[in-house]
């Protein structure tokens, strides 16, 4: 059993994402998310709320963490820039997949 990040996992494909692979049950699951979402802690979701743009803070949002799955999405400039701090973040905290958001394009 993995640890799993889902980036962007409360809306959209994101949370189709997270659904399945909590109906699997193989792998521990995390939300990254850039708010607070009790709705989800209260299903016994961990959420780790991040901003994208602090590289300190995505990396040790990251730790521990096996496999990143980025859903997140937004137009223009902020979407890559948010996937590239990501991916960057990940590459420091040694996260062994990263899955970049493809979903939208």
């Amino acid at each position: 059993m993995v640890t799993v990040a889902i980036a962007g996992g409360t809306t959209g494909i994101g949370s189709n994402v997270l659904r399945e692979i909590i109906a699997t049950g193989k792998h521990q699951v995390l939300v990254l998310s850039r708010s607070e979402r009790p709705e989800l802690e209260q299903q016994g979701i961990s959420v780790r709320v991040v901003d994208y743009s602090s590289h300190h803070q995505l990396v040790e949002a990251l730790k521990g963490i096996h496999t990143v799955i980025s859903c997140i999405w937004s137009f223009g400039r902020d979407f890559f820039t948010s996937q590239l701090a990501l991916l960057e973040a990940a590459k420091d905290a040694n996260v062994k997949r990263f899955v970049p958001s493809d979903w939208a394009t």
